[in-house]
Formats: C-alpha cells, sequence, structure tokens
C-alpha cells in the first residue's frame, strides 16, 4: 500500500467518525474539539496506518503535546477524543483492540475561580467598542450570558424584540430561550438596521461570525479598555455574578444559564470580598474587640448570597 493512501484512510476514518458524532446528536463544540484533536493526532502519525498504531505511540503523541507547553487539561481532553476514535472504530471491527483501552486519563487540574469583571468594568468594555457591531456582540453576550457557541450560531429571525427574547440552541442541541434587556435591544437595532434575516453577527461577506471571530471582537476590545485577558466566557462568568451579586436566587440564574445541574452554576459564582468583611465583622464575636456576651448582633442591611449553600 502507497504511503498516501494510508494518510487518505486515516482521513477517512475520522471523517467517518465525526458524522457519527453529528447523528449522536454530540454538541457542536464537542465536534469542534474532537475534529481538532484527531487532527493533531493524524498529522502527528503522518503516514503510520492509524489502525496499527501501538500504546507506545500514543504515548509519543500526548508527550510531544506537554513538550509543546500544553495545559493538562488540553492533554487530558486529546486523550478522550481519540479514545472515543478507537472505540468508534473497535465497534466497526476496524481494529480489534484499542491502543488507548489502558492509559488512564490525566488528572484534572484544580477548577481554578473564574475571572469576574465589575460592573464598571463591563461599563468600561462596552464603552471602547468602536463599531456598532462590536458594541452589540458585547450588549448581547453580557445581557444574555449565553455560551460563545451559542451566541455565534444566534439569527435574527429568532429575535423577540417585543419580548427581549432571543431562541439558542445550546449544549447537547438543547433549544432554549436568552433574555435581554434595553440597552441590548438600542445596541441590536442600531446595528442590525432594520435587517430581519439571516445570522445575527456577520463579517463583510454576509456569513456568519464564527466563534474565533467572535472571540477576537471580544478580546480587541478588551485590550483597548485596558482590561487584558478578557473572552466571551469572562462575561458569562460576569453576568451570573451580578446577578447574585444584586440579590438573584441561584437556580433562577441557572435557568438563564442553560444549566441542567445547580451546581454546575455555582461554579460561576464568587461572594464579593466587601461582603466577606463585612460578615466577618458584624458576626465574630471578637471583631470589634468586645468580649463575648457584651453586644448582640444584629444582621447587617444587606441579602446574603448563599452560593455555597445553594449549590
Amino acid at each position: 500500500m502507497l504511503l498516501k493512501s494510508y494518510r487518505e484512510r486515516n482521513q477517512e476514518l475520522a471523517a467517518a467518525f465525526l458524522r457519527y458524532l453529528k447523528s449522536r446528536n454530540r454538541a457542536r463544540s464537542t465536534c469542534y474539539a474532537y475534529a481538532g484533536a484527531l487532527s493533531r493526532y493524524l498529522k502527528f502519525l503522518g503516514a503510520d496506518d492509524v489502525t496499527t498504531v501501538t500504546h507506545a505511540r500514543v504515548r509519543q503523541f500526548l508527550t510531544a503535546l506537554s513538550d509543546e507547553g500544553r495545559h493538562t487539561e488540553r492533554v487530558r481532553r486529546h486523550l478522550m477524543a481519540i479514545r472515543q476514535f478507537y472505540n468508534f472504530l473497535k465497534v466497526g471491527l476496524v481494529v480489534g483492540f484499542a491502543p488507548t483501552d489502558f492509559m488512564a486519563l490525566p488528572k484534572k487540574m484544580p477548577r481554578r475561580l473564574q475571572r469576574c469583571l465589575s460592573e464598571s468594568e463591563v461599563a468600561k468594555l462596552i464603552g471602547a467598542a468602536e463599531s456598532l457591531r462590536d458594541r452589540a456582540v458585547l450588549e448581547v453576550f453580557y445581557a444574555t450570558g449565553c455560551r460563545l457557541a451559542e451566541v455565534a450560531g444566534m439569527r435574527v429571525e429568532h429575535v423577540d424584540f417585543p419580548a427581549g427574547e432571543i431562541r439558542v440552541v445550546g449544549k447537547g442541541n438543547k433549544e432554549r430561550v436568552a433574555l435581554f434587556h434595553s440597552h441590548a435591544t438600542r445596541a441590536l437595532n442600531d446595528y442590525l438596521a432594520g435587517r430581519r434575516a439571516a445570522p445575527l453577527f456577520r463579517n463583510s461577506d454576509g456569513h456568519a461570525l464564527s466563534r474565533r471571530s467572535l472571540a477576537k471582537i471580544v478580546h480587541n476590545v478588551a485590550e483597548r479598555a485596558g482590561l487584558p485577558g478578557v473572552h466571551p466566557h469572562t462575561l458569562r462568568h460576569s453576568f451570573a455574578t451580578h446577578l447574585l451579586n444584586r440579590g438573584a436566587d441561584l437556580r433562577y440564574v441557572q435557568e438563564l444559564l442553560g444549566h441542567t445541574f445547580v451546581s454546575t452554576t455555582a461554579i460561576y459564582t464568587h461572594v464579593a470580598v466587601s461582603d466577606l468583611v463585612l460578615t466577618h465583622e458584624h458576626f465574630h464575636p471578637h471583631a470589634r474587640g468586645e468580649n463575648d456576651n457584651e453586644k448582640k448582633y444584629e444582621r447587617p442591611h444587606y441579602q446574603h448570597r448563599a452560593v455555597a449553600s445553594s449549590a
């Protein structure tokens, strides 16, 4: 068999696997991530036949990823994609065994605290937008709390301006309704200028902006505003945190974010440091230098956000 035909066959098998994922109604983001992981894997294999790869060869690929400085979680996701690919080949009787069968996934890294912009920083960010489109993009991200893929898939005909609602497709291709407010309404009306159909956010050719393009818009505007390191998910996290800061119930925020489990929503939240100080001052018996039972502490006049207990 010619070397070129091995590459072609590898690509055909990978394409069949991705078609299978779509037929199983896997999320677009999952299909996209698996496609990227398999592309890197097949590029690494080169002229090698993917059906005869050994355990050691897969290890070499993962080691190469680590040497490139890839985060442990990235290596973990690549191995998950390759494992699913070989399981697919096993079911189709293309291979008799998978080289990933006895490979343990790298341990998950401890989840880091999500970055959250303050309300004034969000205003500064949106104010730094230099075009009607960029402003509308930022307003929609912050108003709806939608994921990057959800915003990329929005269409004009799915926007109900009087109701302040927009129909979006979330994880697992589940359809839900996202809400937006007057700020986003004005920004969208200015940007759309009467347009009633086609992708909501599009490029100069009339095609829908890709997730990468949307993320680049957020990144570039943030850099201009002096807020480096901001990405679309930062706005999603800020959306959830600001609602909770103002007293919203965690379960309502769960619905607005499109989460199946309330425990997932709790990950997007954190208690402001100022509230921790206030709580400590009002409730710790020695916080103000008094002796026990010397003074009765009254509850401060602000609403507690029991994020951890609600989860």
